[in-house]
């Protein structure tokens, strides 16, 4: 089967704002991507927030030097600052998690998130991260949810050998502090996607200090893999999951034809994998209410910081 094309002058003439955006972030010329009479800073605010970008899109504007309108500049250094404030605060509960653990003998792998915002940027808060997502061993699993529980998280799980048989992950939610943690038992839910085991992933793991603290990742090549078909199990939505992948050294113009065929080809796809999500049967109202009642909490908090 042949490789589709695509013409990327033609995407960037019919996508103005994302076209910039992917410019900047793969280092290709810029200098005459932005004309103010035609850039839509409301579309262009929306992109950077919805492939979560504003970190690391405004790191590589100064980086290159990029002159933006004030305008565009001025928003993009306020959501910057609202996710590096939600980036500490992960981390610090990652870091919480990790002491948790280790005291009561639970062995872990920290997966994306802060961690891995460090190991690609040297810097924790420059990824954007939604929750955490941790790696633990099925054995382990009764005791993490006692020790979750204990400490302000809940989860609408009741039966864990019934869950894992379909799903990779179950969700807890700390309603005070509004965070969520996946706890994974394994990467994917179809284990034909990953070669690996976790007692290979486990046995082989690494650590990135954060803070002082030497937190669990995968092992350099495995967390490589895992990434690739994370991004690529999704249908390469979020360009930051691209970003992720170059920065970790695979072929950028591989990546970025596949974000863009994607891009066209698939709007369908994900609103329909969103709907599957909404819908799914893994997920109790109750559990989904929590989720939701968070996210709404953070919009009217930043409404409230925005006045």
């Amino acid at each position: 089967m042949k490789k589709k094309k695509i013409n990327t002058e033609q995407f960037f003439k019919e996508n103005q704002e994302l076209g910039f955006i992917v410019k900047v972030l793969s280092k290709a010329s810029t200098a005459d991507l932005i004309d103010e009479h035609k850039f839509d800073n409301k579309e262009f605010i929306r992109l950077i927030k919805h492939h979560r970008l504003d970190s690391i899109f405004l790191k590589a504007v100064q980086e290159q030097n990029i002159k933006l309108p004030n305008e565009l500049k001025e928003r993009l250094e306020q959501i910057n600052k609202r996710n590096k404030m939600r980036m500490m605060k992960l981390t610090a509960e990652l870091i919480r998690i990790h002491k948790l653990f280790t005291e009561n003998g639970i062995d872990y792998i920290s997966l994306k998130g802060p961690a891995l915002s460090q190991q690609i940027y040297g810097d924790y808060t420059i990824r954007s991260s939604r929750d955490l997502d941790i790696l633990v061993k099925v054995d382990d699993l009764d005791k993490v949810n006692s020790i979750l529980n204990d400490n302000g998280y809940y989860t609408d799980v009741n039966n864990f050998d019934n869950h894992n048989k379909a799903h990779h992950d179950i969700s807890f939610v700390n309603k005070k502090l509004e965070i969520q943690i996946e706890i994974h038992t394994r990467l994917f839910s179809f284990d034909k996607l990953y070669n690996y085991s976790n007692t290979e992933l486990f046995k082989n793991k690494e650590t990135i200090i954060l803070n002082n603290y030497n937190i669990s990742i995968l092992e350099k090549k495995t967390n490589y893999e895992y990434l690739y078909i994370h991004a690529q199990k999704h249908s390469w939505e979020l360009f930051y999951w691209i970003t992720d992948l170059i920065k970790l050294g695979f072929n950028k113009k591989e990546l970025i034809t596949s974000f863009f065929i994607n891009q066209q080809n698939n709007k369908r796809k994900n609103h329909f994998s969103f709907l599957l999500y909404t819908l799914s049967l893994n997920k109790s109202t109750k559990h989904k209410y929590n989720v939701f009642a968070i996210y709404f909490r953070r919009f009217i908090n930043w409404i409230k910081k925005s006045k």
